[in-house]
This record gives C-alpha cells, sequence and structure tokens, in this order.
C-alpha cells in the first residue's frame, strides 16, 4: 500500500525549529556542518549544458541553476545563456577600452596555441629605451577574465637558455626550442601553475613586464572548433592606471571572428545578419619553394601566424601562381604588367580566373570586396547605397569589421582591432629586431625565410565569442621590380574583387599600426580597403 504524506511548503532540516515564513528551505548546521554543492569539473559542465534536456530548457526552467566548478574552485549559475562565476567579480572584456602604451613601446595583443599545444607563451613589454623612460614606471598585473578554467600564468623566467632576448644568459637563437625542433616542448616548457593573476612592477631595476601564459589542457584534435579567453594587462602609464586586453586562441582551424549572427548595425547603407561571413584561416598562404607555382586550389600555410609566407600577384597570365619569398630576390618576376586583360574578372564567364589563380589551401578562397564579376568602382563616402561593393557584396568587411565601411578607402579604427606583437611560440622566443626595410622593432627572424612580424589583431568581444585573428604586416612587393615594401609598417591582403579599369587594380584589406598621440593614448588606427595594381605582390589569406 501507498501513502501519501502532505509535505510541508516550507522546510527546516538539521533542526525541529520552524522555518521562517520567508524560506522555503532552511539548513540548520549549528556551525558545523556546510551546504555541498554538485561538484562538476568544467568538461562535465559542458557535457551537462549540452544535454538534450538542459538544451530544452537552457532559457526558462534551467536558469539558476547552481554548481560548484572544481576546475576554477568556484561556484557557478546559469543566467539562461551561459554560466556566470560567483568568484570575485571580474570585468567583463566587453565593458574594456584598450589604452595603448607609450611611444617607443609595442605590446603583445595576443598569444597562439595549435590545438594539440600547451606550453609557454612569453609576454615580454620593455621599458622605453628613449625618453622620457619612466613612463611605464609602476605596478602592473595580469589576470585571466575569461578562460579561468583552461589557462593559467606565471612570472618564471623560461628555462630555455637559447630564447633570442634573454640578457641574463647569452643565447644562440639558432638553437632556439621550438615544436619543429622539439618535439617534446611542451613537456620541457610547460606552466605549471593554478595562477591566473600574477603582478609585478616596472622600473630602472626591472625594466620589464614579464609573464607566462600556459593552458591545462590539448584540444582534441586540429579540426577542433578554436576556443578563446582573454587576460587582461592593467599596467602604469604616465602614473595612470591603463588597461589592455590580450586574446588568447587555442586551435588551428578555421573559425568566424564575425559570425553571421553579430548584427551589423553600424553600417551606413545595410544593416541585419552577416551572411557572407566566412571562417578564416590562423595563418597566411606560403609554399614548399618559392618562386615557383602553387599547384592551384592547394597551397600551404605557415607554421605559424605570425609569420610572413608568400607574395603573390593577383593575376600574372606568364608566372601563373607563383609564390615570391618573404625575403630575398622574387624572381623571375614580370614587370611587364598587366600581361592580361584589364577588364577580366575572377568569376566572369569569360576569365573566370578562380578557376586557374586560387592559390589557397584546399577549400579555401581568396575573399570578396564585393562582386566578382565585373568591375567594382570607387565608393565615396556620400554614396549611402552603391550598387557594387556595398557592405552586403563583401565577405571581407562582413567577416573582418565589427563596423564594416560602406565606401572604400575608409580610413579609421576598425572597432574590433589591435596593433602589436602576438606570441605564437615563434615569435614571442625570438629577438626582436628590425624589418628588412627598416621599421624599427617589428620582426624575428629576419635573415630566413621564417620571417615574422607585428601586425593587426582582429576580435570579437562578444561575450559568448572572444574570437580572435591575426595578420602579420608583412608589406608588399613592388609591381615593378618585386622588391619588398613597407615590411614590418603595413600589409595588403588580396580580395577577389577588381577595381575600375582604367585603374587595372583590384581591392585589398589594407592597414597600419597605431600612432601614439604623446599624451599614453594613440590616434586612430588605420584599416581600410584600398585599391592596387594587380601586379603587385601581396600576402593571400584562406576564408571558407
Amino acid at each position: 500500500m501507498i501513502v501519501a504524506i502532505p509535505a510541508s511548503s516550507q522546510v527546516t532540516m538539521g533542526s525541529l525549529k520552524a522555518p521562517e515564513k520567508f524560506s522555503l528551505l532552511e539548513l540548520i548546521s549549528n556551525n558545523q556542518r556546510g551546504l555541498r554543492l554538485p561538484q562538476l569539473t568544467t568538461q562535465e559542465r559542458t557535457a551537462l549544458e549540452q544535454s538534450a534536456d538542459f538544451q530544452n530548457q537552457k532559457g526558462g526552467l534551467a536558469k539558476g541553476l547552481v554548481i560548484f566548478n572544481t576546475d576554477t574552485n568556484c561556484m557557478e549559475t546559469w543566467n539562461g545563456s551561459k554560466w556566470i562565476s560567483l568568484c570575485a567579480a571580474m570585468p567583463n572584456p566587453e565593458d574594456i577600452t584598450d589604452n595603448l602604451l607609450p611611444a617607443g613601446v609595442t605590446p603583445y595583443v595576443g598569444a597562439f596555441w595549435k590545438a594539440n599545444q600547451t606550453g609557454e607563451r612569453l609576454i615580454r613589454i620593455t621599458r622605453p629605451t628613449a625618453a622620457p623612460v619612466n613612463t611605464m614606471d609602476g605596478p602592473w598585473s595580469a589576470t585571466v577574465i575569461a578562460g579561468a578554467d583552461w589557462i593559467v600564468l606565471d612570472t618564471q623566467m623560461t628555462t630555455d637558455p637559447n630564447v633570442g632576448w634573454r640578457t641574463d644568459v647569452t643565447p644562440n637563437e639558432a638553437n632556439v626550442h621550438s615544436y619543429e625542433s622539439n618535439s617534446n616542448f611542451d613537456q620541457l616548457h610547460p606552466v605549471n601553475s593554478t595562477l591566473t593573476s600574477v603582478s609585478g612592477t616596472v622600473s630602472e631595476a626591472s625594466p620589464q613586464i614579464y609573464f607566462r601564459i600556459g593552458l591545462k589542457s590539448a584540444l582534441p584534435s586540429a579540426s577542433t572548433p578554436p576556443r578563446y579567453g582573454v587576460v587582461l594587462l592593467t599596467y602604469t602609464n604616465r602614473n595612470a592606471v591603463s588597461k589592455l586586453r590580450i586574446w588568447i586562441r587555442q586551435g588551428e582551424a578555421a573559425d568566424y571572428v564575425m559570425r553571421k549572427t553579430d548584427l551589423i548595425t553600424g553600417a551606413t547603407g545595410y544593416t541585419g545578419e552577416r551572411k557572407l561571413a566566412r571562417k578564416i584561416l590562423p595563418c597566411n598562404t606560403s609554399w614548399s619553394q618559392f618562386n615557383t607555382a602553387v599547384t592551384y586550389n592547394n597551397g600551404l600555410t605557415t607554421a605559424y601566424p605570425s609569420q610572413a609566407g608568400a607574395y603573390f600577384q593577383w593575376v600574372n597570365t606568364t608566372y601563373r601562381r607563383y609564390a615570391y619569398p618573404p625575403t630575398g630576390t622574387a624572381t623571375p618576376w614580370d614587370s611587364n604588367y598587366p600581361g592580361y586583360p584589364i577588364n577580366s574578372f575572377w568569376t566572369d564567364a569569360t576569365f573566370n580566373y578562380s578557376a586557374t589563380y586560387e592559390t589557397c589551401p584546399a577549400g579555401f578562397h581568396r575573399p570578396s570586396d564585393g562582386v566578382t564579376d565585373q568591375n567594382v568602382p570607387m565608393i565615396s563616402a556620400s554614396e549611402v547605397t552603391p550598387t557594387y561593393n556595398s557592405v552586403i557584396n563583401s565577405e571581407l568587411r562582413q567577416s573582418l569589421w565589427l563596423n564594416p565601411p560602406q565606401n572604400t578607402f575608409a580610413s579609421g579604427a576598425a572597432g574590433n582591432s589591435i596593433w602589436g606583437y602576438y606570441a605564437d611560440g615563434f615569435f614571442d622566443r625570438r629577438k626582436i629586431s628590425d624589418s628588412p626595410n627598416g621599421v624599427a622593432l617589428s620582426a624575428v627572424s629576419t635573415g630566413d625565410n621564417n620571417i615574422a612580424y607585428v601586425g593587426r589583431l582582429f576580435f570579437n568581444q562578444s561575450s559568448d565569442s572572444y574570437a580572435s585573428v591575426f595578420f602579420p604586416a608583412m608589406g608588399t612587393r613592388n609591381y615593378s621590380t618585386g622588391a619588398l615594401e613597407g615590411a614590418g609598417n603595413s600589409a595588403y591582403y588580396w580580395s577577389s574583387s577588381t577595381a575600375g579599369a582604367a585603374n587595372d587594380g583590384a581591392w585589398a584589406l589594407y592597414f597600419t599600426p597605431v600612432t601614439p598621440n604623446g599624451t599614453g593614448g594613440v590616434s586612430d588606427s588605420f584599416v581600410t580597403v584600398s585599391m592596387n595594381v594587380r601586379a603587385w605582390g601581396m600576402p593571400v589569406r584562406g576564408f571558407q
């Protein structure tokens, strides 16, 4: 026989005391016991979140669910769209404005690991060497504000004696540890820490901000979608406190920066979904042997995001798909441009260059910046609804810009990009020197084709993303001579859209560094699209 016993709507446990009128459940421990919440690792929490029952109610009855995360040692509650830590409140990356460092100081703006990598990335920002040298003097701190369950920090000096910038030893950079020469790199250089915050002081005696970033675990495979985090650097800038976000990425799989669902709201002439947003590879297109032709639509990528890779002419019918080197001489170089009909296009019925000239890795393509079967004319800011390269027709703008510009040659800050160094396990382990074109402190490994550069990082600061991708500033090769120009100071990345016939040009992503304004801030960074003669040598980034 089953007997139903009426239950009170209010309960006290641990005592015969009646619950307070405002209390549904009251726990009495006589100061001896506590409430033990469900103990879940981050992986177990994710599995719970992905379960069918949870997904059916994630915006409804699941709201308010509470667990204790044993990886972060924090209580967490589900707010209907994400887990919220109940530990000491961390700043929201979306609410932070980056204050760049003083003149003469270039920051690290991101760090990168492939899916199977976890070892140290070295963040080193040095005190200015030109007057005034004390603008950074004072306390600094670095704190993981997104990704604290898988990102760790410490301030221990790397044990690799050949890291090129070390001054406490005599490094031989040719023997620096790397993933290529040391298959056990992550075991040699782990960050065995539980810290998510570190700090220090910049002074004449300690003239740098230095810390290491490491990861707790690898991702399942190279095809696993990347995961992202943010480290907040707080530092002294002319006796004031400034902040800089360092964007963390683990995973080499192509991924969105701006997603199709990230609505465009700040562009002139178009609002709505980004239907042409595309996944982007994290590294530039390259080839196994420079000054030779890439196999059609089967190019390679550089080993690291900061590395330059190859330069390509937009189209050259004589030296089709030639991959020109990032250092040394580009040969043979066709200076008798154009060598092809000016009114010829990437996807038109007559020429359809996309079928014979694509150099990106298999499954990827160079992005459009407007239509690709006819010329895209230059458009002024006053033209509100252009018909050719408006935002609605550009993979490039929809994929990278928070607020895509409508007109061509639109300058100013992109709203979601930043100039600086990238700690990818290659750049951060070498001494930073002048570029082949003499741009100060902008490149590493300058004597060979592994050369890597400072550059621009694009990011998505939405709290359910934090995605990022880096573009090295590798300059161009001159259309007439093939000589290297602007390396370390700017970059142009080809699109598949052409400019007006009279200009014999094609459109490209173009950017330059920030310009310090003398008061510890910066002027608008320059990020735009630009028209260039198709015979210029420029890098190509694969979109999907």
